[in-house]
């Protein structure tokens, strides 16, 4: 009996040194959308405290344009499926933080979701690259587009890509042979 006790209390403590030192989020909710537990990289992420996730008002956190798919992947997560989203959570200080969020249902010992086990990851630079990305290809496309000159690539005698005025200037369509 000891020895199972001391197992336990090392098995305890290795999960509490993970749980407490991931930077992904990690938690726990029952079926009712009560938090039981939530990692402490929550709230160095977030700047929002223990005693702030006691008011039930989960909706305000959720980004208003995100809301509908945190529904639909809650009653998807109430159905028994495991589910992936990415979605914004509001920090204290009134940013976002872009989460990607797995849910996976934990069923009771009768079959039916007892708890919804979620994990987040990150995803803020990546998403913030994907925007300046973005931006950077449609300055570019509109400069590509509206310059005076022609411009253009080839393979060989085949026309590959060009703007307006190279279309133009050659009278051709994308991979059109040139002669």
């Amino acid at each position: 009996r000891k020895q199972a006790e001391a197992t336990l209390r090392e098995t305890e403590e290795l999960y509490r040194l993970l749980a407490d030192n991931t930077e992904d989020i990690v938690g726990l909710n029952d079926t009712e959308g009560k938090r039981l537990y939530i990692s402490p990289s929550y709230f160095r992420k977030t700047g929002w405290s223990p005693k702030d996730l006691d008011k039930p008002q989960w909706r305000f956190i959720i980004h208003h344009d995100d809301i509908e798919a945190v529904d639909i992947a809650r009653t998807s997560n109430l159905a028994g499926e495991t589910t992936r989203i990415e979605h914004r959570t509001r920090c204290k200080d009134g940013s976002w933080l872009w989460c990607d969020t797995s849910c996976k249902p934990l069923f009771g010992p009768d079959g039916k979701v007892w708890r919804l086990l979620f994990w987040s990851h990150d995803i803020t630079k990546r998403k913030a690259a994907e925007v300046a990305l973005r931006e950077s290809e449609e300055k570019f496309r509109t400069l590509f587009e509206n310059a005076g000159d022609a411009i253009f690539s080839m393979e060989g005698a085949l026309f590959m890509d060009g703007n307006t005025r190279a279309l133009e200037m050659f009278g051709c369509q994308s991979h059109d042979q040139i002669v």
